[in-house]
């Protein structure tokens, strides 16, 4: 064979293979921001979620430690740091 028919064959075989492999790149580029979408959509999903879990957790406490019965059983919560230090 001719080296000229031979680097034709290579330069045709190469040509091929960088197209299929630019499809095949962009394919998986295509599914992977769909992936990165859903993922960012999720993490949003579950801020909001725990924002909102964080609220009503707040409100259960100070429902607690606001009850008759709480109090009752430990007593209410001493303030620290307001005892005045006495010099001797």
């Amino acid at each position: 064979m001719d080296i000229l028919l031979k680097a034709d064959i290579f330069f045709f075989v190469t040509t091929i293979a960088v197209l299929v492999f630019l499809v095949l790149g962009s394919i998986a580029t295509v599914h992977l921001i769909g992936i990165l979408k859903n993922v960012k959509y999720a993490t949003r999903k579950m801020n909001t979620a725990i924002d909102s879990a964080e609220e009503e957790i707040d409100v259960i406490k100070n429902r607690i430690a606001e009850s008759f019965i709480f109090n009752f059983i430990f007593g209410k919560a001493k303030k620290k740091g307001t005892h005045k230090a006495t010099k001797n």
